[in-house]
């Protein structure tokens, strides 16, 4: 055999080589691609079940003075969550207390079925919105939240769980103080007028916030102008940079 046939004999096994690999490839990808596919939609399969509104129990009433309810479904790489408060209770709508519990929270926590904590997520009331009636008083609240979570990890989901740290226990109001009546050896005329009740004063230096603005409650229903400012009637306080008195009146 030649010089020139081997080399053509050596490209031809060479050439032969090549394409069996070729196909050997495109065999391989083609399974790749196929199992793929496959792994896909069993995933999909799997998932569809999730992509339903699924309402979670959670016994609140007894603490939050409302019921709390808890819708989630699992879409697009997360999961979306509707909580709502059917009521708008005292501790949120007191013009003391409902504005220190603006900053405060409410805790949605997910456990898996053997009680552990697989998410958290923390709403604070200012994020809230506020369900109104006709008149436009508050009669509840909603918010939707929308997170990444993998399929994996919600699939487990099993029980809730809701914690705060919320203001609950709104103080009574303080009655005016009764003066006595002093004892006469004879009866007076009836009054025509009606004996005038001294309140405390809500301008006295010295007091905290929280005392200035019980004693302005005492005076009237307190209509609160922003967010340091409170008025009833003639009668007005505001304060700047918490709780430094500004103005009273």
């Amino acid at each position: 055999m030649s010089y020139l046939e081997k080399i053509k004999s050596l490209m031809s096994s060479t050439l032969k080589l090549s394409i069996a690999i070729f196909f050997a490839l495109i065999s391989v990808i083609a399974v790749v691609v196929s199992y793929d596919k496959l792994n896909e939609y069993i995933k999909n399969n799997e998932m569809r079940p999730y992509a339903e509104v699924k309402n979670w129990a959670v016994d609140s009433a007894d603490f939050l003075k409302a019921n709390l309810s808890i819708k989630t479904r699992y879409a697009d790489g997360g999961f979306d969550a509707i909580v709502e408060l059917d009521k708008y209770p005292a501790y949120l709508s007191d013009p003391i207390i409902g504005l220190k519990n603006r900053d405060r929270s409410l805790f949605i926590i997910f456990l898996d079925k053997d009680g552990f904590e697989l998410y958290k997520k923390q709403l604070e009331i200012s994020t809230f919105t506020k369900d109104v009636d006709e008149n436009g008083r508050p009669v509840g609240l909603r918010q939707q939240v929308n997170d990444l979570v993998s399929f994996d990890k919600y699939k487990k989901f099993d029980s809730v769980k809701v914690n705060w740290n919320l203001i609950l226990e709104v103080p009574k109001p303080i009655a005016p103080p009764i003066v006595p009546k002093a004892a006469k050896a004879i009866e007076p005329a009836p009054s025509l007028t009606t004996p005038k009740v001294e309140l405390p004063d809500h301008c006295a230096p010295g007091l905290t916030r929280d005392e200035r603005l019980r004693r302005l409650a005492l005076r009237g229903s307190v209509r609160q102008t922003s967010a340091d400012s409170f008025r009833v009637g003639f009668n007005s306080i505001d304060f700047y940079l918490g709780n430094n008195l500004l103005s009273c009146q």
